[in-house]
């Protein structure tokens, strides 16, 4: 039985559309399947050496220990592996000589089988549905997942099309990498007055904390959004966070008012301590809210509060215990002196900044974009609804 574009319908799979000349079959079917090596404890003392001598490993290891090396397992052509446990169910192409450890389960294709297109339609299995309380995937629930797939030579030239937006990912990938690492290298000079822009000379002026910033409270602005003080995004509307967050019990009358570009000491003191707010809202009693009072670029000092120097040294004298996640209070930060250069250069200094930050945002967006044709491609690609000529 075909449908109007030529696919047959599969027996006990008859509602996965199977394009014509292509196969479906279990994974036992497809690769010879074999779980990785017990860990030798002889060999190495510590994760650090797996990394070193089998670097291949280091996405499947953790710092909880050794996850495995078996001398007499190894692996010489490509193949596939799968993790059991951590990360169930990710996938991952391998190509050379490697050793597999405990949690992963090592997939070898059988003839007229490409690792690499397989490593792509697994990809897209959800193998974590198979588990059945117990925190780890088997060999035996891998096994009876099935997959699709053409001849040996529309796979290889699937992978091709697929390889060339891997290629695009990773160079861009790359290119995050050096401007995130450009940025920190400038804010580390720039900050610190290490490195001067040019038309600037004299030397910077240090003030103590309260004499550019005074703790504020404003309270009865119940109407207002919920705000949240997060490491990775500054203060943010509670609507933004990820996954579940409980909503504050009783009355929110006590809740401090938080203007537009003010500043919170945040509870994470030994992650960074001062966050900045872009949005206008509430937030708990908890957070001090600061005002400069003096004139500032507010840029300027969003950055150099996450500069690793202002966590590391200012903080660390502020506040004995910081390390144990002492709270930071607006008493512990008064007396510290902070670098003060004219505003003109702090300006100059937070532009050079916000535009470093704007080419990695370029960037993502760039790299999100590839990633999502991609996705698209593979969703047509691996399931015949668009042929390669070959």
């Amino acid at each position: 039985m075909k449908n109007n574009w030529g696919v047959k319908k599969l027996g006990d799979f008859a509602h996965y559309d199977v394009p014509a000349g292509w196969s479906r079959k279990c994974l036992s079917e497809i690769f010879v399947l074999s779980a990785g090596g017990d860990v030798d404890k002889n060999k190495f003392s510590k994760i650090k050496d797996i990394r070193h001598q089998y670097p291949i490993y280091a996405n499947a290891l953790t710092n909880n220990g050794l996850y495995g090396y078996s001398s007499d397992y190894v692996v010489k052509s490509e193949a596939i592996t799968i993790s059991g446990r951590g990360d169930i169910g990710k996938v991952f192409f391998r190509s050379g000589k490697f050793t597999p450890i405990v949690r992963l389960i090592t997939a070898i294709p059988k003839q007229n089988i490409s690792a690499k297109f397989m490593s792509y339609a697994c990809s897209r299995i959800n193998f974590y549905n198979e588990m059945t309380g117990v925190p780890q995937l088997t060999i035996p629930q891998v096994s009876y997942f099935k997959v699709s797939y053409p001849s040996i030579k529309e796979q290889k030239a699937i992978v091709k099309v697929l390889e060339t937006w891997d290629r695009g990912i990773e160079i861009t990938q790359k290119l995050i990498e050096q401007k995130e690492l450009q940025k920190k290298y400038l804010m580390q000079q720039l900050l610190t007055g290490k490195k001067r822009l040019k038309g600037f000379k004299g030397k910077w002026k240090k003030l103590r904390f309260d004499n550019v910033f005074n703790d504020y409270t404003m309270k009865n602005n119940m109407s207002q959004e919920l705000l949240s003080a997060t490491q990775e995004f500054g203060v943010i509307p509670r609507s933004m966070l990820k996954g579940r967050v409980m909503s504050p019990s009783g009355s929110l009358k006590n809740y401090k008012f938080v203007k537009k570009d003010s500043f919170i000491i945040s509870l994470r003191s030994f992650q960074g301590g001062i966050e900045y707010s872009k949005y206008e809202g509430i937030i708990s009693p908890a957070y001090t809210v600061l005002k400069n009072i003096c004139n500032i670029n507010k840029s300027f000092y969003r950055y150099f509060f996450k500069l690793y120097i202002f966590i590391e040294e200012y903080l660390r004298i502020a506040v004995i215990g910081i390390r144990d996640g002492k709270q930071i209070s607006y008493p512990d930060l008064k007396s510290i002196k902070i670098p003060f250069p004219e505003v003109a250069e702090q300006t100059a200094i937070a532009e050079i900044l916000s535009t470093a930050d704007k080419e990695v945002e370029i960037l993502k967006n760039k790299l999100e974009k590839l990633k999502e044709q991609k996705k698209g491609l593979m969703q047509k690609l691996l399931t015949g609804k668009i042929r390669l000529r070959i």
